[in-house]
């Protein structure tokens, strides 16, 4: 018994002694830890970027403890979630390293960049991750450094990269030849799609799970060269104007062809084919905009709304009608469908459809503004 007695004591005498030590090795790290900060990054934020001195309406303040006494803010990148734009992530140098710090966590992650190049920015602005870095090698070159994979892509290949998606990067190069637009991938050095073309611009509609790709020619007074892919990359569509289009709110999309509609997810199997409409104004979201017996009418292919006497309309402004959320359009502005006309008489008519509702409104504006 006594044997017993005396192994247990041994063994709780180890346990204590272990416990001792961890607590000791730990002092020991967070004491070796702050000997090692010798400066510290202060910020001035708002909702959505910093500055590092103070200003009006910037009056988050946050402080950063770093290895250097003159480390340098670069960035900051916010995410999307629930349709609610948050401050995350802060991107800056310390002790010639490029690192990344968490506002919610407060830990600070270290990348493989080192501060060797100039105007460190976050790729993928405004979603609900960090996608890369990109940095300026020269006035004339870029890199691109994949948060995910920990490896720089595409140096000096391109004059500027913008990261759309998690998948996909753009890339243009300007030169004596002219400019060149670029799809190309974001976890290897792959091209997608590229024009010769100082007007074609790439942007992603839909879900990260469903979603085309748009080549768009942005050049003003040119019109057409609208072309829609699949998710893989197949064409479905060349169309003339950003009218002629829209994404579902399930992530497929409608194309407008010989005055009907027809409906495609985003591997290119064809879901639905509308009535012919003679004269559609606009494809916005589930709805069509279209004229019968002089008369504008919205309607989700179910169900139709009467907006107005289109035989007094001289105008329909397809760049500032569309979908908005609540408040996007100012404040106290309703989710909904806005249309924007101007009357044979000069007035602009404001009309808003309810889409919960399905009832119409209209106001008079005094200054249309273009929300293109």
């Amino acid at each position: 018994m006594e044997d017993r007695k005396g192994n247990k004591l041994v063994i709780l005498a180890i346990i204590l002694l272990i416990i001792l030590l961890i607590f000791i090795l730990k002092s020991g790290a967070e004491n070796i830890l702050q000997i090692n900060y010798k400066g510290e990054l202060k910020l001035y934020c708002n909702d959505t970027k910093c500055v590092t001195t103070p200003e009006d309406n910037y009056n988050n303040v946050i402080i950063i403890k770093t290895e250097s006494e003159n480390p340098k803010y670069y960035d900051a990148d916010t995410i999307v979630n629930n349709d609610e734009t948050k401050l995350l992530y802060i991107l800056y140098e310390d002790n010639n390293k490029i690192k990344i710090y968490n506002i919610d966590t407060l830990k600070i992650e270290e990348t493989e960049l080192e501060n060797t190049y100039s105007n460190y920015e976050f790729a993928f602005k405004n979603g609900n991750e960090i996608g890369g870095i990109t940095y300026n090698i020269n006035s004339n070159s870029v890199g691109y450094y994949s948060y995910e994979l920990k490896i720089k892509l595409y140096e000096g290949e391109y004059s500027s990269i913008t990261q759309l998606t998690s998948n996909y990067l753009t890339g243009n190069t300007y030169d004596e030849n002219g400019s060149h637009s670029y799809l190309i991938d974001s976890t290897k050095e792959k091209v997608y799609l590229n024009k010769n073309d100082e007007c074609s611009t790439y942007s992603i509609l839909g879900t990260q799970e469903k979603n085309f790709i748009i080549d768009q020619n942005n050049c003003t007074g040119i019109s057409g060269d609208i072309i829609i892919y699949t998710k893989g990359l197949t064409e479905l569509a060349s169309l003339d104007s950003e009218s002629e289009y829209s994404i579902n709110d399930n992530g497929n999309i409608n194309i407008l062809k010989n005055n009907k509609v027809y409906t495609y997810d985003s591997t290119g199997k064809l879901i639905n084919t509308s009535q012919e409409y003679n004269d559609i104004k606009q494809l916005i979201k589930n709805y069509i905009v279209y004229v019968e017996n002089n008369y504008l009418y919205i309607t989700d292919g179910n169900t139709k709304s009467a907006i107005c006497d289109y035989s007094k309309v001289s105008y329909y402004n397809v760049a500032s009608s569309g979908y908005y959320k609540k408040n996007e359009r100012g404040t106290n502005k309703d989710e909904g469908i806005y249309i924007f006309l101007t009357l044979e008489s000069g007035t602009t008519m404001e009309y808003y459809y309810n889409i919960i509702g399905k009832g119409i409104r209209s106001s008079i504006v005094d200054n249309e503004i273009d929300f293109e």
